[in-house]
């Protein structure tokens, strides 16, 4: 019997999921990297910084990592050099074979969905249909392309209807002053129809989930305190998890069945200690989250933030591969089986990004692949 057999057979309520989470629990987990694009060295050139970059997509696939994603940056923040991942992703297919590719993620909110269609599109064609799409609101100072932050989401929302429209071959007629089109269609799309169902939706907020599903896409999560993990602690960011499949799995019941839902992707900062007990490593590592903190938040740095407890109660899987497996083990038991982990956060040096890479690879991801 099917699991969405089951479910209808026995009219299970919605808070039956967890018995849908424990048949898939068998289910394996599959990692994919996410890797904000920034200097390697300060004195390296973008032409380095971005050969770097080929690099470290090549050795994703050559390690069996499920995919690799990149950040859209804010396009006047210098630390970020990745303002458009659909020129970097464009560069990087032609460099690897398998491994998919994802944009996590475009602030739809101040594109035009036609333009950025088109781009998709093509952009599918030339990886040979291994594109992953993430749209969100976007975390991007408004003002400064005219929008005003209270309108921002309506504006998204809008934007999004218009996108999925025009991806799906559909005529799109539009009047608002922020977008305005006649009887626009891309003539297209049908044959890249399969795009519309790797493009998925990203949210910080666990209640949208159920509303994510509903439109039948697939989800990404990212914690709030994902830089500064301490500030909840791991009982706390768990039943968050817990909340997010819960909610997701309430939508999806709506429109398909269970054993149809898309794996929740969530971001999350990984690194794995070394054995070489000579290195303070907590304290190194602590600098560069410290740093990425720095760069996502323009310099501040918040009082509350205690990076000791990332290590010890936190919910991103850091520490020793024993301690990592532990912790990857309990977030599985929420029902997410696709990580998008960060090895590579607040500057770190080129050659620590792909030793921690190769590490989690050998001495991690096999415990999951049985």
């Amino acid at each position: 019997m099917q699991i969405s057999e089951f479910y209808q057979e026995n009219k299970l309520p919605i808070n039956a999921n967890k018995l849908i989470n424990n048949v898939n629990s068998f289910k394996k987990m599959k990692f994919s990297i996410f890797h904000p694009v920034s200097s390697y060295d300060n004195d390296e050139s973008l032409s380095e910084t971005y050969k770097k970059t080929i690099e470290i997509a090549q050795l994703s696939e050559d390690l069996g990592f499920e995919g690799i994603f990149f950040n859209e940056g804010m396009v006047d923040n210098p630390n970020y050099k990745s303002a458009n991942s659909r020129i970097l992703i464009s560069a990087i297919s032609q460099h690897t074979n398998k491994i998919k590719l994802g944009v996590a993620i475009t602030g739809l909110t101040i594109h035009d969905p036609r333009l950025l269609v088109e781009d998709i599109i093509m952009l599918d064609s030339l990886c040979n249909e291994r594109l992953y799409y993430g749209l969100s609101t976007g975390h991007i100072r408004f003002k400064e392309f005219g929008i005003d932050d209270k309108s921002a989401s309506q504006i998204f929302n809008i934007k999004l209807e218009a996108f999925n429209a025009l991806l799906d071959g559909k005529h799109v007629n539009s009047n608002f002053d922020f977008l305005r089109m006649e009887n626009s269609k891309i003539s297209n799309t049908p044959e890249f129809s399969s795009i519309l169902s790797r493009v998925f939706l990203g949210t910080t907020t666990p209640s949208k989930a159920e509303g994510i599903a509903k439109q039948g896409k697939m989800l990404a999560f990212t914690l709030k305190t994902l830089p500064s993990v301490g500030e909840l602690n791991e009982n706390s960011n768990f039943k968050i998890m817990e909340e997010v499949v819960d909610n997701y799995e309430k939508g999806w019941s709506d429109r398909n069945s269970f054993e149809d839902r898309p794996e929740i992707m969530i971001n999350l900062m990984s690194h794995v200690f070394s054995k070489n007990e000579n290195i303070n490593e907590k304290d190194v590592i602590g600098e560069y989250l410290e740093n990425y903190w720095r760069v996502l938040t323009g310099g501040r740095f918040p009082k509350n933030l205690h990076l000791n407890r990332c290590f010890q109660d936190g919910f991103s899987p850091m520490g020793t591969s024993d301690e990592i497996i532990k912790r990857l083990k309990k977030i599985k038991k929420t029902g997410i089986r696709w990580p998008m982990l960060c090895f590579g956060f607040g500057n770190m040096p080129f050659e620590l990004i792909k030793q921690n890479m190769k590490t989690f690879a050998n001495e991690i991801m096999p415990e999951f692949q049985k």
